[in-house]
């Protein structure tokens, strides 16, 4: 005979352990968002606000393919490919999102304006308290009859809640510069691991994200790439330089993913509910990072092929391309290059 008693206590404690990894993961989730809300406020620069505030023409390009034409673009997708109402839900919160808190880091990897990246990341995060319900109710209402109810208010408090650490960083940006820089520094690489972790995380706690339909992984691929060309073109259209055409269009693509992941887990109590459109956010993520690394390689590898191409300012944050046009002279911090680009 076979003895069972060992396997049927093994699967009870794996079990056990997964039951408290799951009621764990909101909270390990909204630590995170904490943690990265602020950092991003210790990061910003108050000269940089104060310059984009001023010449608010590519902030206010980047707001508008963040907030119109992106869930745009979602509930076009999630209708040609027939996804199902809460497949369609999981895009909507990730395309209706604000832009990620990493968005910088590739920004500068790319040659892109650093500054603006920041800026652009900052009012999104912002304004996404009112834009994201708002975007949610105008386009989930075609699946209405078929989602139970969306937790609007859940949602916006989540949102409004992300909102403290930020304005905290700040301050203390403001208050004690040397100490925020200091946070910065020490605290990049640590939350980058964090993100990795709790994205693998919540991997292995939805692992069957792996085996969801096709149509899930091409809404996932389109919804990225759509978004980062029509960030460049709307950019290009608006005759803005290089690198803002470069930070704008990474910034439409990169989403905040742990944001949507951490109101999934949160906003939705129903574990089918939950588990669909946390499943969307990870594919989407792992869709984004895959794909921005394979730009940024390529990238690296053109430059170091052709550097020719580019003028190199000798400065931290941006490359400007040899075509630009440019009347001012570019000022550095230390966040990066602030292009002093001529405004239409």
């Amino acid at each position: 005979m076979w003895n069972t008693s060992g396997d049927n206590h093994s699967q009870q404690t794996a079990n056990h352990a997964v039951g408290i990894l799951n009621a764990a993961n909101p909270y390990i989730m909204n630590f995170l968002m904490f943690l990265m809300m602020f950092g991003m406020g210790c990061g910003v620069v108050l000269e940089d606000l104060k310059k984009h505030i001023k010449k608010p023409v590519s902030p206010a390009i980047g707001a508008v393919c963040q907030f119109v034409l992106m869930p745009l673009t979602a509930f076009w997708l999630a209708h040609a490919l027939q996804l199902e109402p809460y497949q369609s839900l999981g895009l909507l919160i990730i395309a209706a999102a604000p832009g990620g808190t990493f968005s910088n880091i590739f920004t500068y990897w790319v040659g892109g304006d650093v500054s603006l990246s920041v800026f652009i990341t900052t009012v999104s995060t912002t304004l996404a308290f009112g834009t994201m319900p708002l975007n949610l109710f105008i386009y989930s209402r075609f699946w209405e009859q078929k989602i139970t109810a969306i937790p609007y208010v859940n949602i916006t408090i989540s949102l409004v809640l992300i909102l403290i650490p930020a304005a905290l960083g700040m301050v203390i940006r403001y208050k004690k510069e040397k100490l925020a820089k200091n946070l910065v520094k020490a605290g990049t690489v640590p939350a980058l691991l964090a993100i990795v972790f709790s994205i693998a995380l919540n991997i292995f706690l939805y692992s069957d994200i792996f085996a969801s339909v096709w149509e899930v992984w091409l809404a996932c691929i389109l919804l990225c790439n759509i978004g980062v060309a029509q960030g460049f073109f709307v950019a290009f259209v608006c005759r803005r330089t290089q690198s803002e055409r470069k930070t704008i269009a990474l910034e439409m693509g990169f989403q905040n993913v742990p944001l949507c992941i951490s109101l999934s887990a949160t906003a939705f109590h129903d574990p089918t509910e939950r588990a669909t459109t946390v499943n969307v956010s990870l594919l989407y993520g792992l869709v984004l990072v895959v794909e921005l690394l394979v730009v940024v390689a390529i990238y690296r590898l053109w430059k170091c092929v052709r550097p020719d191409a580019i003028v190199d300012e000798k400065v931290t944050g941006s490359l400007r391309w040899k075509n630009d046009t440019v009347t001012d002279t570019p000022v550095t911090s230390d966040r990066g290059t602030v292009n002093e680009a001529y405004e239409e």
